[in-house]
């Protein structure tokens, strides 16, 4: 069975890079560009993982986890969060 990873994140670039990166490992992956569509992601197709920025523009990742609690929807079992570098912080750790 192949699994499913649906990759959310607001720069264009990060989901294409993610997706042909996961896609050539196998994975079938789809993509959503803002909060509003992580939903319905989530209510079909079901993802086994999710890549979630935690920056996104508009509602913020951690907003779109409170939606998903709030409207119960059932989705997938584990989430990764992608943190961007912050306006005026350093590189590195």
């Amino acid at each position: 069975m192949t699994r499913k990873i649906l990759i959310v994140d607001d720069q264009p670039c990060i989901r294409e890079l993610l997706s042909e990166e996961l896609a050539s490992e196998g994975y079938r992956v789809a993509t959503a560009g803002d909060a509003e569509s992580v939903t319905g992601h989530l209510r079909f197709s079901q993802p086994d993982l999710v890549v979630l920025d935690l920056y996104l523009d508009g509602l913020e990742g951690v907003g779109v986890l409170r939606d998903i609690k709030r409207q119960n929807i059932q989705s997938a079992g584990h989430y990764l969060y992608r943190l961007r570098q912050l306006p005026g912080s350093h590189h590195g750790f």
